[in-house]
């Protein structure tokens, strides 16, 4: 076995026959993933992904691997968790209608979720960015996993500017349509919790009418009936006078 570069190859046979495994410059482990920054070298998770930004671990690689676009520079600002200062990427990702650090902050936690869980790459926001179609893009993501976005996320982002001014009428209507089918899930999850509960209290109460059932024929059993407790109770013999 030998060390080229980022591979290790591995001599098979007697023919030199060679298998090359690639690895991730971070863990080491077998992975064809890349940098979803520069599309270069492997990584081989988001963890890793994450890990190299934040603790700047193989900062080699990432001297050289800088953000050329907005979506570069986001996306670095949402593995370490920063809510983005450049002004064209502040644009880009629709952090201009929101004034209030909070919200922006929640607007980051959303951006976060939907990358980390659906391993959306800057490449790829960037194309979104581009045809000026990100929300709607993120809509039909959240369409078609809903756990990306939470019904109390999707309702705050319609009580924003952002609703009003940066998104178009068709990804509106995709989020509304988001949002009654998560209301009617709730609701058809509290009434079959309700449907639950009800059933268990039935039952409880059925099993404790019976338990109680149970004790008064033991207790009956174990009573003995005015005649034998009036015969157990008589003399043996009868006193002499």
């Amino acid at each position: 076995m030998s060390d080229i570069g980022d591979f290790v190859v591995d001599v098979v046979d007697s023919e030199d026959e060679v298998k090359v495994v690639d690895e991730c410059i971070i863990c080491d482990e077998a992975t064809m993933r890349k940098c979803a920054v520069c599309n270069d070298v492997l990584i081989c998770s988001m963890n890793c992904q994450q890990i190299a930004v934040i603790d700047d671990v193989n900062s080699d690689h990432f001297d050289m691997c800088v953000a050329d676009t907005s979506a570069d520079t986001f996306y670095k600002d949402v593995l370490c968790n920063r809510i983005p200062r450049d002004e064209q990427t502040i644009m880009d990702f629709q952090f201009i209608w929101l004034h209030d650090i909070t919200d922006r902050r929640k607007l980051l936690e959303i951006y976060a979720t939907i990358i980390r869980q659906a391993d959306v790459t800057p490449r790829e926001m960037g194309i979104w960015v581009e045809e000026k179609k990100l929300f709607e893009r993120i809509a039909m993501l959240v369409y078609t996993s809903p756990t990306l976005m939470s019904l109390d996320d999707v309702r705050w982002l319609k009580e924003t500017d952002i609703w009003t001014r940066g998104l178009s009428k068709t990804t509106q209507a995709v989020f509304q349509d988001i949002i009654f089918k998560q209301e009617r899930f709730q609701r058809e999850l509290g009434m079959m919790r309700h449907l639950e509960t009800k059933y268990i209290m039935t039952r409880l109460e059925e099993k404790s009418a019976i338990y109680q059932e149970a004790e008064v024929s033991v207790g009956q059993r174990e009573r003995p009936s005015d005649q034998a407790r009036s015969l157990s109770e008589r003399p043996y013999s009868i006193p002499k006078t």
